[in-house]
């Protein structure tokens, strides 16, 4: 693959030269409009971590590396293989999931299913890696519970806007669940305390 500099100082980009030349190039000098979309939505989502699965070691090393030009506060946890990303979130948590659809052990579908069947992945956004072509396959992802789709091959800024977007919402969803649980265990308290003084 060939190095491509980007904006962003300490990265650099390697995607495979099989890709379309128009597809390898990307433009990282974004308007101002974008950064600050991008910026509200990194402001909304700070220290999360994406736990990426792909059974192929190229394709890794271009998600990780988009998930390092985010910025500091975003850390990519990646996996060759979804049992051995299953048995990680058996004691990790993740913030963000972007699973490639077509492996060799168990595809994007089996995952996310076999994910969603957890109590603690039943919330997690999920993003799957399919073919322009792959109408089936997003159908199943979709009955899996996966959240959105990327199509391969996958073009940094779309990444970056979806992943940010989605954790953006998780993050608020989470806030507003744990308002509700506090509201709710003010609320029985108050109660009891009215008990007590009748």
């Amino acid at each position: 693959g060939r190095r491509f500099e980007s904006s962003f100082p300490d990265h650099f980009l390697v995607l495979p030269e099989s890709w379309p030349r128009k597809t390898r190039v990307f433009r990282y000098n974004f308007t101002l409009n974008h950064s600050l979309i991008f910026s509200r939505y990194a402001h909304d989502c700070m220290h999360a971590r994406i736990v990426i699965v792909d059974d192929r070691s190229t394709n890794l090393r271009v998600y990780a590396q988009f998930v390092a030009m985010m910025g500091p506060d975003f850390s990519a946890k990646c996996f060759h293989s979804a049992v051995e990303a299953l048995e990680w979130l058996n004691n990790e948590h993740a913030d963000l999931l972007i699973v490639d659809y077509r492996m060799p052990e168990m595809n994007g579908a089996e995952f996310i299913r076999a994910v969603r069947a957890r109590s603690t992945g039943t919330h997690i956004p999920a993003i799957i890696i399919t073919a322009r072509q792959d109408r089936e396959c997003r159908i199943n992802a979709l009955d899996a519970g996966a959240t959105d789709f990327l199509q391969s091959p996958v073009s940094h800024i779309e990444f970056r806007e979806r992943s940010l977007l989605l954790l953006g919402q998780h993050r608020k969803k989470l806030e507003l669940e744990s308002r509700i649980q506090n509201s709710s265990a003010t609320n029985v308290e108050n109660e009891g305390n009215d008990g007590k003084s009748m």
